[in-house]
């Protein structure tokens, strides 16, 4: 009897690294890529599986007519999924000097120390600083990029993520934003705390064709206060 080769290869990642060692999506949408980004993300398997769901909502949605006309919109070129190597930092000093110059031109660091309770930075859907003032952090509001928070904070974030102010359901790119989301910002104020000075998230796209999906997920509990600032930059192609 013969014997049969049962070893299978694996496919090719959809997430590979370009000529310059940068990684990077083949364009397009699919659910291999979601799939893929979810894996490298290191995601807790609900969120991939609202991922893979809101994708396939996405699929049997329409596109919406009642505004302006998006019928030449080509979802085919865009590049869902182009991460820095730069890391995560909560300490300014250790930032990779590219992005620091950026954020300094913005005058982001002069603000932070003098205006703002915290920042959160995302430069290429990917978190590269976080940070939130001691006092604010001893009052147990939690500010963080939402990559640290499907982690660290996964069951806060499983309760209150697209399920009552925008689910997958709404539309087609409220589905879409619900498969493909990466980076953004997590903010977490507990009952009855003001905070006094504005907490800000800030996102940059760097590259062309590049899709920005961050997601912002607040929970403002009873009685409590807070000031959120949002800005969003981009290179011209």
């Amino acid at each position: 009897m013969a014997a049969t080769d049962t070893t299978r290869i694996a496919p090719p990642s959809p997430i590979v690294e370009d000529d310059q060692g940068q990684l990077i999506a083949k364009r397009g949408i699919s659910r291999e890529v979601i799939e893929e980004l979810s894996k490298v993300k290191g995601e807790p398997d609900w969120m991939r599986e609202m991922r893979v769901k809101s994708f396939e909502i996405f699929q049997r949605k329409p596109i919406p007519t009642w505004g302006v006309d998006l019928s030449d919109l080509d979802l085919d070129e865009l590049v869902l999924y182009s991460p820095p190597e730069a890391g995560r930092y909560d300490n300014w000093d250790d930032v990779p000097a590219e992005i620091k110059k950026t954020y300094e031109d913005l005058g982001i660091p002069e603000a932070e120390r003098e205006h703002l309770a915290g920042v959160v930075g995302t430069w290429r859907q990917e978190p590269v600083y976080e940070s939130l003032k001691k006092e604010y952090a001893d009052l147990g509001i939690l500010f963080t990029s939402m990559d640290t928070a499907v982690t660290e904070y996964e069951d806060l974030v499983r309760e209150h993520f697209m399920n009552k102010c925008v689910p997958p359901q709404d539309n087609k790119f409220s589905a879409l934003h619900g498969a493909v989301w990466s980076g953004g910002s997590f903010l977490y104020v507990p009952k009855g705390v003001k905070v006094d000075l504005p907490l800000q998230a800030y996102f940059r796209m760097e590259g062309a064709n590049e899709g920005t999906f961050e997601h912002t997920l607040i929970i403002a509990d009873e009685g409590s206060e807070v000031n959120y600032i949002e800005g969003c930059t981009a290179q011209t192609y």
